[in-house]
Protein backbone atom coordinates (compact mmCIF):
# COMPACT_ATOMS: atom_id res chain seq x y z
CA UNK A 1 0.00 0.00 0.00
CA UNK A 2 1.87 3.46 -0.95
CA UNK A 3 2.88 5.66 1.98
CA UNK A 4 0.35 8.84 1.11
CA UNK A 5 -1.89 9.46 -1.67
CA UNK A 6 -0.46 12.22 -4.62
CA UNK A 7 -2.43 14.89 -6.07
CA UNK A 8 -1.67 17.00 -9.09
CA UNK A 9 0.75 19.77 -7.74
CA UNK A 10 2.61 16.39 -5.95
CA UNK A 11 3.02 15.65 -9.29
CA UNK A 12 4.45 18.20 -10.99
CA UNK A 13 7.71 18.00 -8.30
CA UNK A 14 8.41 14.20 -9.54
CA UNK A 15 9.90 12.93 -12.16
CA UNK A 16 8.34 9.08 -11.65
CA UNK A 17 5.88 7.72 -9.66
CA UNK A 18 5.87 4.08 -8.96
CA UNK A 19 3.07 1.32 -9.61
CA UNK A 20 1.05 -0.56 -6.98
CA UNK A 21 3.67 -3.51 -8.49
CA UNK A 22 6.84 -1.54 -8.38
CA UNK A 23 7.00 -0.21 -11.69
CA UNK A 24 7.97 3.52 -12.35
CA UNK A 25 5.74 5.52 -15.00
CA UNK A 26 7.90 8.76 -15.74
CA UNK A 27 5.61 11.54 -15.68
CA UNK A 28 6.18 14.80 -18.35
CA UNK A 29 4.87 18.23 -18.38
CA UNK A 30 4.36 20.80 -21.26
CA UNK A 31 2.54 24.04 -21.69
CA UNK A 32 1.06 23.25 -17.85
CA UNK A 33 -0.24 19.75 -19.54
CA UNK A 34 0.68 16.46 -17.22
CA UNK A 35 1.56 13.08 -18.90
CA UNK A 36 1.97 9.80 -17.58
CA UNK A 37 4.10 7.68 -20.23
CA UNK A 38 2.55 8.85 -23.21
CA UNK A 39 -1.07 9.67 -22.04
CA UNK A 40 -2.49 12.37 -21.06
CA UNK A 41 -3.80 13.24 -17.76
CA UNK A 42 -7.29 14.67 -18.11
CA UNK A 43 -7.99 16.24 -15.15
CA UNK A 44 -6.90 16.86 -11.54
CA UNK A 45 -6.98 13.73 -9.06
CA UNK A 46 -10.55 12.81 -8.02
CA UNK A 47 -9.99 11.71 -4.06
CA UNK A 48 -12.03 8.12 -3.59
CA UNK A 49 -11.80 6.09 -0.26
CA UNK A 50 -8.57 4.51 -0.87
CA UNK A 51 -6.93 6.26 -3.79
CA UNK A 52 -6.88 8.84 -5.69
CA UNK A 53 -7.49 8.54 -9.36
CA UNK A 54 -6.59 10.11 -12.53
CA UNK A 55 -8.05 9.50 -15.66
CA UNK A 56 -6.02 9.45 -18.44
CA UNK A 57 -6.57 8.98 -22.41
CA UNK A 58 -4.93 6.14 -23.21
CA UNK A 59 -4.20 2.66 -21.88
CA UNK A 60 -1.05 1.64 -20.28
CA UNK A 61 0.64 -1.15 -21.55
CA UNK A 62 1.39 -3.97 -18.96
CA UNK A 63 4.98 -3.47 -17.43
CA UNK A 64 4.71 -6.48 -15.52
CA UNK A 65 4.05 -10.11 -16.12
CA UNK A 66 0.52 -11.43 -14.80
CA UNK A 67 0.12 -12.29 -11.55
CA UNK A 68 -2.44 -14.91 -12.23
CA UNK A 69 -1.06 -18.55 -12.05
CA UNK A 70 -2.15 -21.10 -15.26
CA UNK A 71 -3.20 -24.05 -14.24
CA UNK A 72 -1.28 -25.94 -17.42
Amino acid sequence: MPQSYLYSNDLREKDFVKTLYGNKLKITEADNILQLENAHILMPGIATTNAVVFPIDRVLPAKEKSVLKSNN
